[in-house]
């Protein structure tokens, strides 16, 4: 089973084409965050993570900016 996961800075923001984009792929359950990037609590990817059984994948979609990409890969 594929779980999405997706994430937005403010509530100001819209997930709407993270969701689409999750589903395109094929996703059959999403879990959501909205939280700064400097923020470390994730209850949503924590959910997620719970979620997985073997055999499934996280799906995760990225729209930040690519050094925010690099940044966070440490």
């Amino acid at each position: 089973m594929l779980i999405g996961y997706a994430r937005v800075s403010t509530a100001d923001q819209s997930m709407a084409l993270q969701d689409d984009a999750l589903r395109v792929a094929g996703c059959e359950k999403l879990f959501t965050d909205t939280a700064s990037g400097a923020s470390t609590t994730r209850p949503g990817l924590e959910a997620a993570l719970a979620y997985l059984r073997p055999g499934d994948t996280c799906v995760c979609v990225e729209t930040g900016p690519p050094w925010a990409i690099l940044a966070s890969s440490d």
